[in-house]
């Protein structure tokens, strides 16, 4: 496949400001490509570490939770017009409502396992794709976040140091891109999470070998 992959990493995505320099950078490359490139982006810069210091001090981590949605909220405010803010509102607030009902329960238990770790550093990046395609979607550019399990990246289940099951991934993901590029979207993709084998046959169906 002619593709381009832009990776735009935590460092330079803070504020409003970056996301709109960094969808004029995009917009450009994805008229010059003609429309076949994908973006993978990180978490805004501080909210991946803001996350795990409230998995430590779990007493902090609906503040914390509460701060990170703020962020996110505050910069979708600036970036986006009425038309494209509600689908992208909507889609930040449920991931929001997640992050606050894990962290009210991790507050309770006060425990944490390597399972609910990796989910709750997902939140970072899967905020950040819909941030960036709001941003896209306001240059009329038909934009759409995907985390990378959605994608076709799978792992194993050995959570906090996963690895990519590469034959099963690398089939899946080729399949999954084609078939986004080619009803002429541009998929915003999170870099650093996945999803496993058994999430994996629940999204897609047992037909993936």
């Amino acid at each position: 496949m002619n593709l381009i992959v832009v990776k735009i990493g935590g460092s330079i995505l803070r504020d409003s400001e970056d996301v709109n320099r960094i969808s004029s950078v995009l917009e450009n490359k994805i008229r010059e490509f003609n429309g076949r490139v994908i973006v993978v982006v990180s978490a805004f810069k501080g909210v991946t570490n803001k996350l795990i210091e409230g998995l430590y001090q779990r007493e902090k981590i609906v503040d914390i939770a509460s701060e990170v949605a703020d962020t996110y909220i505050r910069v979708l405010s600036k970036i986006s017009s009425r038309t494209n803010f509600e689908e992208a509102f909507r889609n930040i607030s449920r991931l929001s409502d997640e992050l606050f009902r894990i962290s009210w329960s991790l507050r309770v238990i006060d425990e944490v396992t390597p399972r609910l770790y990796d989910y709750v550093l997902s939140f970072g990046e899967r905020m950040s794709a819909q941030i960036i395609a709001a941003a896209l979607r306001e240059r009329n550019i038909n934009a759409k976040a995907f985390t990378s399990g959605e994608m076709g990246l799978i792992t194993n289940d050995n959570f906090m140091e996963a690895e990519v099951i590469e034959d099963l991934s690398s089939k899946m993901v080729r399949s999954r891109i084609s078939e986004v590029i080619d009803n002429k979207l541009i998929p915003v993709i999170t870099g650093f999470i996945a999803q496993t084998r058994e999430w994996k046959d629940n999204y897609f169906g047992q037909g993936w070998k």
